[in-house]
């Protein structure tokens, strides 16, 4: 990595300290993480990246510190209520599409939090081991074939 874009990442690794975001214990001058995001300088050409739920933006070495701090603090942002309500309701689909009886207070809490991981499988493509007993799986109803 050049001088240059050495300073550069650091001043990124400092906007984003400045705004909550925490060091990694194990890379705290290459990862930072807030609310489930995670910035990361993915290479020695100082390469770098942010990520948040199912996305990925990667941005190349002569990419401007600005954008990539305003990247990084969108990433992070609090969800809104409504979004809440809608990650809310989504579990509660999906929980009563599996065959859940109940939803643990920690994964409620993550969602609260905005964590989409903590959403339960999509009974579409959900492993067999992740369907409940309360209700069958609608092709676990047919009846066998002879």
């Amino acid at each position: 990595m050049s001088t240059d874009t050495y300073y550069e990442r650091l001043d990124i690794s400092e906007a984003l300290e400045t705004a909550g975001w925490t060091p990694d214990d194990e890379n705290p001058l290459e990862i930072l993480r807030k609310n489930g995001a995670c910035f990361a300088i993915i290479n020695e050409c100082g390469d770098s990246g942010v990520s948040a739920g199912s996305w990925t933006v990667e941005f190349p070495t002569d990419t401007p510190v600005a954008v990539i701090v305003a990247a990084c603090l969108a990433a992070a942002e609090e969800p809104t209520r409504c979004d809440h309500e809608q990650l809310l309701t989504e579990a509660a689909r999906r929980a009563a599409a599996l065959g859940w009886r109940t939803i643990t207070v920690a994964r409620l809490t993550a969602l609260r939090r905005g964590d989409t991981s903590a959403l339960p499988p999509d009974p579409a493509t959900a492993p067999r081991s992740a369907f409940g007993t309360y209700r069958p799986r609608p092709a676990d109803t047919e009846e066998p074939t002879r």
